[in-house]
Formats: C-alpha cells, structure tokens, sequence
C-alpha cells in the first residue's frame, strides 16, 4: 500500500471517529465588516437569549451582527453569531438550525478586562480570548497530551479570538490555558461535569 492510501484511510478513520483535526493557528484574521451578515431569524435570539446581561444586549447594533465561523461536528454544526454594541463590546452565541429556529449552545458577552473566557458542557468547550492579552490558547487532555487549539480570531470592534472545541473520542479537556508570549496569562480548570 502507498502512502497516499494509508493517508487517505487515516483521514477517514478519524473523520469516523469523530476526532477534531484542527490545524495549527494562522495567522489569517476574519474581518468582522466583511463577514456575512446574519439572518434576521439568527439576530432575534439575542434579545431571547436569558442569559446575555440585558443591560449590554438592550445596546446591541443587530443589524451588524455577522456570521464569523462555522464548526462541523459529526452530525451537526454551528455557527457563531456575533453582534457590535454602541460602546465597543458584544455579545456572541453559538448556535445550531432546528428547522427556521435557532438554538443557542454557548453565549456570553464581552468582558475587556480578561484575558480569557470559558463555557463548557459535556462534549464542547466554548472559548472566548481577548485579542489584546492573548496570543495562543491550549487544551491540557486527559491523557496527559496538550493541544494547541486555533482560533477564529476576528478583527476590530471586535478584537477577539473563538473557538468551540470538542477534544478527540475518549478524551476530555482537564485545563484551558491562554499565553501571551510564553507566559501563561489565565487557566480554567475544565470540572467533569457528571
């Protein structure tokens, strides 16, 4: 067998498995004014979201809000939403299609004084990074191994890096840790969730 084959098979294999490939981080930025904007449909579950801290969704610019990315899991994916507010921050949400309805999975708001957050359930992580006091974020795995994981930084207002991160089959995230440079500027602990 050659090797493009057996690449091929293993590709596959982890495609089967459910296992997120993600290459390195690059150094590409989406640009938030040129991103595709949202559906009307997708723009309303912020105001619904009961989450969100109504004092920061009430400022929302909706009209703005735009589609940055897009993560594929086996048998899904979702999309993230995120919407400029009147005083340079925003809210974003995580978001699957149920039929011409939207569910969110992860949402949060802005928070410019941290460098990073974070939002977990069972499967995923959601992780939030402060363009301007990060530069790289790692998972720490269950079984000892780290992950650098690449973000979906997007431009200004926005200024920020996401990512919705769910770690290979059998494996669970124990530690997220933002860096800027080599220092490690915050850790979140990742609590098994029963």
């Amino acid at each position: 067998m050659t090797r493009a084959p057996v690449l091929i098979v293993l590709v596959g294999f982890l495609a089967l498995a459910g296992v997120g490939f993600r290459a390195a981080p690059s150094s590409g930025i989406i640009n938030f004014a040129s991103a595709p904007r949202a559906p009307q449909s997708a723009r309303s579950t912020f105001t619904r979201n009961t989450l969100l801290p109504k004092s920061i969704v009430r400022r929302l610019k909706l009209s703005q809000t735009r589609r940055v990315a897009t993560e594929v899991f086996p048998g899904m994916s979702e999309r993230l939403f995120v919407a400029p507010a009147t005083r340079g921050d925003y809210c974003y949400e995580w978001v699957s299609a149920l039929g011409s309805t939207w569910l969110a999975e992860f949402s949060a708001c802005d928070v410019r004084t941290r460098p990073m957050v974070v939002g977990y359930d069972d499967t995923r992580i959601s992780i939030m990074a402060n363009k301007a006091l990060v530069e790289v974020v790692r998972a720490k795995l269950s079984n000892g191994s780290e992950a650098q994981l690449a973000l979906h930084w997007v431009s200004a207002p926005i200024s920020a890096g996401f990512l919705l991160y769910q770690p290979p089959k059998g494996l669970q995230v124990t530690q997220i840790e933002a860096l800027k440079g080599t220092s490690v500027v915050e850790t979140d602990p990742i609590t098994a969730i029963p």
